[in-house]
């Protein structure tokens, strides 16, 4: 399931900012271990993270993580993936034929008539990447609510083993149903 946008008020969401970006900048750091992406001779899928269709109008940064199980455990063969930021895309190398947890935070900033407003925005959505296919993931934030997508370029469509999920677990923290 999806986190739904936030929009709130920079001076009234400050504190809970701080601790997000903090909990972000946390795991992006060292808290949590590195996805050990294959090696590029060795059998994987391509996973491209790109700007989703957004209302954000500035300031756009998304972090992914990758684990293997809805709670994000994180293990020696878990953790973070890397980031994108406003404009750019990543991309990753995933280990083929096994499911993955693929954890996604978003946040960035609307100019509105009152004033400026910070949102963000947590998914996680699993699938099983097959070796040789090229994937693209993104969420899309538009008209109070976000969401992800993980899409199998070949054909245009979500991957077949697609799933949106409920985060649990370290991924709990992440997601509006904790």
């Amino acid at each position: 399931m999806s986190e739904p946008l936030r929009d709130k008020s920079i001076q009234g969401d400050a504190v809970k900012k701080v601790l997000w970006m903090s909990f972000a900048a946390a795991l992006l750091t060292g808290c949590v271990g590195h996805y050990p992406q294959p090696d590029i001779h060795a059998p994987h899928a391509v996973l491209e993270a790109e700007e989703g269709d957004s209302q954000l109008l500035f300031s756009r940064f998304e972090a992914y993580w990758a684990f293997y199980d809805v709670g994000c455990t994180d293990t020696e063969e878990t953790g973070v993936l890397g980031q994108r930021k406003e404009g750019a895309g990543a991309r990753f190398l995933l280990k083929p034929d096994r499911r993955i947890f693929i954890n996604v935070l978003g946040s960035g900033g609307l100019r509105k008539t009152d004033g400026y407003y910070s949102q963000y925005c947590a998914n996680v959505g699993s699938f099983i990447p097959a070796a040789g296919i090229t994937y693209r993931v993104s969420q899309q934030l538009r008209a109070g609510d976000c969401a992800i997508s993980i899409i199998d370029t070949r054909t245009g469509k979500p991957a077949d083993s697609f799933r949106r999920e409920v985060g649990q677990g370290q991924c709990r923290l992440n997601t509006r149903d904790n």
